[in-house]
């Protein structure tokens, strides 16, 4: 069960956050920078980061924090390690880590580039966070740094459907991360969380949703994004509580006390009631989405009806 119900600390602190030129992330920063903490953004785009560290600066409880950014592809192993290293020349081993950098492309499985979407999902959403997160774990440790790490998954992490093959799969990868890193860390006094927000309004949804199949969008039908602002309140509220798993909505809820695992619950008696809404809600899901694949297969590869009616050998390419 997660524990700790306390005021978070934050005054003083180093937070260190990947993909903080917009969004979840810039949001973020804002939130700490006006409580106190010192505040280094990452992000590949030098011109974004001159725009937020305008944003974060007048947010900032006093002149006398650390507002700073590094241009940096985080899925880049060397520059990921160069750009904490300059962070922490200027302002200490951090206390929080959020990599927040990520992106989606959804898509067909069958699409004839799928594999090349598949393996920059995997370089940027997972090697990007697991480089991030391994040389600021390491200094964490070696310091005697007692903070935070977040793993910013997505309710995508727990089930996946159409049109997330390049993306569920990374983002799975990072829920597993932070399942061992939670285990392993333990000795060090190291916090790990892993986030599962629902759709963000954000830049990011903005891309996604140009390449987003018609079942998928069905699927989501549901789902009312919701602003980074928002969300990133409640990362920090899951992390006062002492949440691994940390979600923003019920139905990210229900998923996550279905799929907990070995992990901690974050309340017994809620946590037993939305895996049985699972056990009968699921069912629905799975059907609606069986039944949307059906309806909307990826069209350049059906076959070739013969005249009696039944498929031909060979595929269209």
């Amino acid at each position: 069960m997660g524990g700790w119900s306390s005021k978070l600390e934050v005054e003083g602190k180093h937070a260190y956050i990947t993909g903080g030129s917009e969004g979840l992330g810039l949001e973020l920063a804002k939130i700490l920078a006006a409580r106190g903490a010192h505040v280094t953004v990452v992000s590949r785009s030098e011109k974004k980061l001159v725009k937020a560290m305008g944003e974060i600066k007048a947010a900032a409880l006093s002149e006398d924090q650390k507002i700073q950014f590094f241009a940096a592809d985080v899925s880049s192993n060397e520059e990921s390690k160069a750009a904490l290293i300059k962070a922490v020349e200027a302002a200490g081993v951090p206390y929080f880590v959020f990599p927040c950098a990520g992106l989606a492309r959804p898509g067909y499985f069958l699409e004839e580039d799928h594999i090349a979407i598949h393996e920059h999902a995997m370089r940027v959403n997972y090697l990007g966070t697991l480089y991030t997160v391994h040389a600021a774990a390491r200094l964490m440790a070696s310091n005697g740094v007692r903070g935070h790490i977040a793993c910013i998954g997505s309710v995508i992490s727990m089930v996946s459907f159409i049109g997330y093959g390049s993306y569920a799969p990374s983002k799975a990868a990072l829920r597993s991360l932070a399942e061992l890193l939670r285990n392993e860390l333990k000795p060090y006094g190291i916090k790990i969380h892993l986030f599962l927000p629902a759709g963000i309004d954000s830049p990011g949804l903005v891309e996604e949703n140009k390449t987003k199949p018609k079942p998928t969008e069905l699927l989501e039908a549901g789902d009312v994004p919701q602003k980074p602002d928002v969300v990133a309140k409640l990362l920090l509220k899951g992390i006062q509580r002492g949440q691994y798993a940390i979600t923003t909505d019920i139905q990210g809820e229900v998923f996550r006390a279905s799929t907990a695992g070995t992990t901690p619950w974050n309340n017994y008696l809620y946590d037993w009631l939305f895996a049985i809404i699972a056990m009968i809600a699921f069912t629905f899901v799975r059907l609606q989405g069986d039944s949307y694949a059906v309806q909307y297969p990826y069209p350049s590869l059906l076959p070739v009806p013969e005249k009696n009616g039944s498929n031909a050998s060979e595929e269209t390419v």
